[in-house]
C-alpha cells in the first residue's frame, strides 16, 4: 500500500513543478494539476484508507476510500486571470476557476459518489477553495454547454465559479458576443457560491469519509 510519506513527498514535488510552470509560462501545470489534486485529496482523507492508482481496483473514480466504500473524483482547477489566457478573455476578463467533464461519462454512468474540486490559489497548486458535489447533484444540475474551447462551438460538461459577484453576468455577455449564445448558469454553479456550505462539506468528508446529508 502507498506510504503516507510518499504521498506527501509527491505533493511537495508537484507543488514546486506547478509553481515553476506558472513562473516560467511552461504550461506544465495543465498536465500535472490533476495528479496533484488526486494526491491532495488522498492525503487529506488518509484516515479513511484511500486507494489510488492501481490499488483502487475500481473503474472511473480517482480515489477509493476503503474504510467507507466511497468513490471520489478529484478535480484541480487553476485560477484563470492572465490577460493572455484565452479562456480568461472569452469569459469577460473576470478571474475564475473551471473544471471540465468532457461528455460526462463519469457522472452519467455513476462512477463516483463525490466530486471534490480544488480551486487553486493564484499561480499556485494549493487550493483556495475546496468544493464537494454529490453524484446526484451533478446528474441533476449539469448540462451540455458551449465552452468556447479552441474557438469552437462544441458542447461539453463543465463547471465554473469566481469570487467576483459579476462573473456570471460578464461571462454571459462575452460568450454571447463571441459565440452567439449566452452561457447560462447551472444549478451546481449556483451551489458553489455558498462557500461556507462547501467548507462544512469538505470538513465532514475529512472527518467521516462520507457526507451525512
Amino acid at each position: 500500500m502507498t506510504a503516507f510519506a510518499d504521498v506527501e513527498e509527491a505533493i511537495e514535488l508537484l507543488d514546486k513543478v506547478i509553481r515553476l510552470s506558472f513562473a516560467n509560462h511552461w504550461n506544465v501545470h495543465s498536465a500535472v494539476g490533476g495528479k496533484y489534486g488526486e494526491l491532495f485529496v488522498a492525503k487529506e482523507l488518509w484516515e479513511h484508507q484511500p486507494l489510488i492508482g492501481k490499488e483502487r481496483k475500481i473503474r472511473g473514480a480517482d480515489v477509493f476510500l476503503a474504510r467507507t466504500g466511497k468513490r471520489i473524483e478529484a478535480k484541480w482547477g487553476m485560477l484563470h486571470h492572465e490577460p493572455d489566457d484565452y479562456y480568461f478573455k472569452v469569459r469577460g476578463s473576470v478571474p475564475y476557476w473551471g473544471w471540465g467533464f468532457s461528455k460526462g461519462n463519469q457522472f452519467l454512468r455513476n462512477r463516483f459518489d463525490y466530486c471534490v474540486m480544488l480551486a487553486a490559489r493564484r499561480n499556485e497548486a494549493a487550493p483556495q477553495h475546496v468544493f464537494v458535489l454529490t453524484l446526484g447533484e451533478m446528474r441533476k444540475g449539469m448540462g451540455l454547454r458551449v465552452s468556447g474551447e479552441a474557438g469552437k462551438k462544441a458542447r461539453s460538461y463543465f463547471i465554473e465559479t469566481s469570487d467576483d459577484s459579476h462573473y456570471f453576468e460578464e461571462r454571459a455577455r462575452s460568450m454571447k458576443s463571441k459565440f452567439g449564445s449566452q452561457l447560462r448558469e447551472l444549478a451546481v454553479e449556483e451551489s458553489l457560491l455558498d462557500r461556507e456550505s462547501h467548507r462544512r462539506r469538505w470538513k465532514q468528508l475529512i472527518n467521516l469519509g462520507r457526507l451525512t446529508a
